[in-house]
């Protein structure tokens, strides 16, 4: 088994990665978002998947740093408060991010998003020009990001609170068991897989 160790220096949670991306890809197939794992810092625990086409057009244009502090922001402001935030980014895209709380420590972050909601804009962050050719193709990308309901949004705020929340909460209470074996444990993180995607799939499969 891949582990990982996050949070503080005396309190830390045992995560398969594994089990981590096969969550991610789940909740990307069934929904049309892509979520990732980052640690109370803001570094990404598991690889980076499912950047839209227009976040990977910034990147090219050298702008992603604006993106990387936006994250790093919010993050630390939901690590802080234990609070979960939808929120714009520079660029005017929407976001989500949701602590990750296990025995009442923060040890990092869900982030969502990179969609567009119905009264979305383009924007660019002040004192950044972008030519006008380029301006142009960054716009058409931006405009084929899917767009989602702030109720979806919201829905999927409150399903990523509770469900992975609760998913760390169990498994951080059966690693610390001494009566759990490697074996019950990846059995048990496979049911928990398969019923999150029955949840997925009955609840948060409405792309509009």
């Amino acid at each position: 088994m891949i582990l990982i160790y996050l949070g503080f220096l005396f309190m830390f949670t045992k995560i398969d990665v594994n089990f981590l991306k096969e969550i991610r890809n789940n909740f990307a197939k069934l929904t049309g978002l892509f979520i990732t794992f980052v640690d109370h810092y803001g570094n990404f625990i598991i690889p980076e998947i499912g950047k839209r086409d227009f976040c990977i057009y910034v990147k090219k244009l050298k702008l992603n740093k604006i993106c990387d502090n936006s994250n790093t922001y919010w993050v630390k402001k939901a690590v802080k408060t234990k609070k979960s935030y939808i929120y714009t980014c520079p660029f005017g895209l929407t976001e989500i991010v949701v602590p990750l709380v296990v025995a009442n420590k923060c040890i990092g972050a869900v982030l969502t998003g990179q969609v567009r909601t119905q009264n979305s804009i383009l924007c660019l962050p002040n004192n950044y020009e972008v030519p006008s050719t380029k301006y142009i193709t960054l716009k058409n990308k931006y405009n084929k990001v899917p767009i989602l309901s702030k109720q979806f949004l919201a829905a999927t705020k409150d399903f990523i609170n509770h469900i992975i929340n609760y998913i760390f909460k169990v498994d951080f209470e059966a690693l610390s068991s001494k009566f759990v074996t490697s074996k019950e444990f990846s059995k048990f993180n496979k049911m928990i897989v398969k019923n999150t995607k029955k949840y997925i799939e009955k609840n948060l499969s409405e792309k509009k």
